[in-house]
């Protein structure tokens, strides 16, 4: 009996079981020819060319719909690389003004932040060269300086800036940190369900060196960039300085020794004047 005869007369016999036979090997083979795996879904790429979200997922379609699946792109920018290119409009203005030393510092934060940032590196080269042209001594815009003697100003702060950062903000969650000696400063997400007018939150220090440069400081870079809706709270016994760029971002300046501590904080969506609160309150938490 050959083998073919003793199949027939098998399945003669027992169709009913070669029915199922047929069903659990013939039917897999059948759905796998017929069926095919693909990706879709939604990435969102940060412009600066990293995934920020993964919304991709596989699903099982017929051979023939397969083309009509794909993977949607969608071009965003992260919340580390807004917080750089407010930096970098920071940066081309205290350029603009001639305060290469402030240039500089603000540069050297976004390198240890992302050393990758486009033309970062052209333009540490030609602040360096900017401020290897600069006569000592001098302001922003070249005005020559005259600080008091030395023994006439207070002590600036000599400790490691990241010291004077508060070890936690309830409603606040730290994602990224950067610190350059001269500066420091740590960017938070916001808990909107506790902060429901705040997006984000950064905390930025800068060595001044002492409490008269410090206020230079604040008068000279920070007054003139959040111009809109001035107002003048006592904070830890002093006089501190809040504005806005009448657009999204308040900020909240003031003095701790030569340091210059600044609050700025991204509105979701209302007046940025409205934060004002918010400011003033998250300063008790920061020396």
């Amino acid at each position: 009996m050959t083998l073919i005869t003793g199949i027939l007369k098998f399945v003669r016999r027992e169709r009913v079981l070669t029915a199922i036979i047929a069903v659990v090997v013939i039917l897999p083979l059948l759905v796998f020819a017929l069926i095919t795996p693909v990706k879709t879904g939604t990435e969102t790429v940060c412009k600066y060319k990293h995934l920020i979200d993964d919304g991709t997922y596989t699903k099982w379609v017929f051979r023939w719909n397969a083309g009509s699946y794909n993977v949607d792109v969608k071009e965003s920018t992260c919340q580390k690389h807004k917080y750089l290119e407010r930096l970098w409009a920071k940066e081309k203005a205290a350029k603009k003004k001639g305060d290469y030393k402030k240039a500089a510092s603000i540069l050297q934060t976004i390198k240890v932040t992302d050393p990758s940032f486009p033309g970062l590196n052209k333009e540490i080269a030609d602040v360096g060269v900017l401020a290897g042209g600069s006569s000592p001594g001098s302001q922003p815009g070249g005005t020559p300086s005259n600080p008091p003697p030395a023994e006439d100003q207070p002590p600036g702060y000599s400790g490691d800036l990241n010291g004077l950062f508060p070890s936690s903000l309830a409603g606040y969650t730290q994602i990224s940190s950067s610190s350059s000696g001269l500066n420091a400063s740590r960017l938070y997400q916001s808990n909107v369900a506790v902060h429901p007018k705040v997006s984000l939150l950064t905390i930025q220090l800068d060595q001044a060196g002492s409490e008269a440069e410090a206020g230079e400081f604040i008068n000279t870079q920070i007054k003139t960039y959040y111009a809109a809706d001035q107002r003048t709270p006592q904070i830890n016994g002093q006089t501190a300085f809040f504005g806005t760029d009448s657009q999204k971002l308040a900020v909240l300046a003031y003095k701790v020794g030569g340091v210059v501590v600044m609050l700025e904080m991204q509105s979701t969506g209302g007046a940025p004047k409205d934060l004002y609160g918010d400011l003033v309150e998250l300063s008790k938490d920061v020396p």
